[in-house]
């Protein structure tokens, strides 16, 4: 529920969303531009260097 939210995170729930709300539309946008493939190929690719930056966040910090 809504009550359990603490103030930090509504705090950086709000400061995220800007950068949310950006790449939902850059997404949107590039996918209306390019084919869907090209496009699965890019959105895997960027997963995967997420993944790879928190799997080094949790080494760096063990």
């Amino acid at each position: 529920s809504l009550h359990d939210i603490s103030g930090p995170t509504a705090f950086w729930s709000a400061a995220w969303l800007p950068a949310m709300l950006l790449g939902i539309w850059l997404g949107h946008r590039q996918s209306a531009r390019i084919s869907a493939d090209h496009f699965r190929r890019l959105v895997q690719v960027l997963l995967l260097v997420i993944a790879a930056l928190m799997a080094a966040r949790v080494i760096g910090t063990s």
